[in-house]
């Protein structure tokens, strides 16, 4: 599939008639039965066959084989699925125990590479405590409103969720969740064994208490208003489609913040949804990236790199930058500098996560 921007959505009756295609955003749906006649610009997504190498589609006489003409095609670009080669998954064995199952009992991580130097002993969401984040004590300042549609929106942009899990936020806007992968549904993860992601980030950002560790909430923001939003069944694997789209839902929704713990590589349609998104109000968080040793990628991965996106880098329990490990071991991605000015560093990622 290749996404393509047209100058004149009129141009869609032309498209229709040559290849299957649908709008990337569902406004450009409207009046497709009769396909309104405007001049605004408009996503579609379109199956063209041609090149073995989605980019030699792109660059192909796509004008042509949409029926359109040339000067209507004003970008072009493939659905890539954002894969990292060997970063496929937690590997097999473990000697560090610090995430948690559902039931909130330790349990193997996988090799302790890259996960830093727990604190001694490793304190429960000790991240939180006055020597390190300090939002154990902020968010005691703060009296946060019963009613969820009055507390602040975070979109959360990930694998899915395990809806059962102890550690879920109480203020899930179940009713506002989406899942934009292929196989459409809720964005509940329990169906992938791979997509236990989402589960862990969403404790990480807003997760209950866990009543084998206390009362303690561990997650950062517990009394945000979360809306889960699915993009992918694997961390490695985002399309370019479901980021975008996901985004410009969350636009809609009226949320604050949206944050994502994935990435990968630049994209026209990705540049624009963040303006729009930007510009709509929303405050984009997104991971900065990880690497394997002298592995790329090195630099911020998309869409972290862009400037009107929060580069979310990681610090370990000691202070340290999640960078200068062993070669064997995963750490994080920076630079370059131009983009550092739009970082920020938190305690991550040898802390206690569902």
């Amino acid at each position: 599939m290749l996404l393509v921007k047209l100058r004149r959505s009129s141009r869609l009756r032309a498209v229709a008639d040559r290849v299957e295609w649908e709008p990337l955003y569902p406004e450009a749906a409207a009046g497709a039965g009769t396909f309104a006649l405007d001049d605004k610009p408009t996503w579609v997504l379109a199956k063209v066959e041609g090149a073995e190498n989605p980019w030699d589609q792109a660059h192909n006489q796509i004008a042509e084989q949409l029926g359109v003409e040339a000067s209507d095609v004003l970008y072009a670009e493939p659905d890539l699925v954002h894969h990292f080669q060997g970063d496929t998954g937690l590997p097999e064995g473990g000697l560090t125990a610090i995430a948690l199952d559902r039931d909130c009992r330790e349990i193997a991580l996988g090799p302790d590479t890259g996960h830093g130097k727990p604190p001694t002993p490793v304190d429960f969401a000790w991240h939180l405590g006055t020597n390190f984040s300090q939002l154990a004590a902020a968010r005691d300042e703060v009296e946060f409103p019963e009613d969820p549609l009055q507390c602040t929106r975070i979109a959360h942009l990930d694998t899915g969720y395990q809806p059962d899990h102890k550690t879920t936020p109480h203020k899930v806007l179940k009713e506002m969740e989406r899942s934009f992968v292929e196989d459409g549904g809720d964005p509940n993860s329990a169906r992938s064994p791979r997509s236990g992601h989402g589960t862990g980030t969403l404790s990480i950002l807003a997760g209950g208490a866990a009543p084998e560790n206390g009362d303690l909430l561990m997650g950062g923001a517990p009394d945000a208003a979360v809306v889960p939003l699915r993009v992918a069944n694997g961390v490695v694997l985002l399309r370019t489609s479901a980021f975008a789209r996901a985004l410009r839902y969350a636009s809609e929704l009226g949320c604050e913040v949206a944050t994502l713990s994935m990435g990968g590589l630049p994209s026209k349609a990705w540049a624009e949804a963040v303006d729009d998104a930007y510009e709509s109000g929303v405050c984009l968080c997104a991971a900065a990236g990880n690497r394997l040793g002298i592995g790329p990628p090195k630099r911020l991965v998309y869409p972290a790199r862009y400037d009107r996106t929060i580069a979310v880098c990681g610090v370990m329990a000691n202070n340290e930058p999640y960078v200068g490990l062993a070669i064997n071991e995963i750490q994080g991605s920076f630079g370059p500098p131009s983009k550092m000015k739009f970082a920020i560093a938190a305690y991550t990622p040898n802390i206690t996560w569902a």
